[in-house]
């Protein structure tokens, strides 16, 4: 199996064991562009749910300081955290389904 493809696999599958530091080793020690272009998507799609849960934390800081309506911040709130978990799941799949297809292709 070639090196370049199991790198670039690896970039996807860290989502599991190192979600921002493998890709990131990957991206400045590997010459080859194909893996440095997996490496920066891998990287993207790892900080996409990092900023949701940022976003969800603003919420409920906002929310708390703002004393909004007791009745309606709690369903802001698990709204927030519903829409955080779909997009985590979301991204956690993408990074499965390149990481297979790096790996056949």
């Amino acid at each position: 199996m070639d090196r370049n493809k199991v790198f670039s696999s690896l970039c996807y599958f860290s989502v599991f064991f190192a979600a921002l530091l493998f890709p990131i080793v990957v991206y400045f020690i590997v010459d080859d562009n194909e893996v440095k272009t997996h490496a920066k998507k891998s990287i993207i799609s790892h900080i996409i749910p990092f900023i949701a849960s940022i976003i969800l934390g603003g919420i409920f800081i906002g929310g708390a300081f703002l004393n909004t309506a007791e009745v309606v911040f709690p369903w802001i709130l698990v709204s927030g955290m519903v829409i955080v978990a779909v997009i985590s799941l979301a991204v956690t799949i993408y990074n499965i389904v390149q990481g297979i297809k790096v790996l056949i292709d």
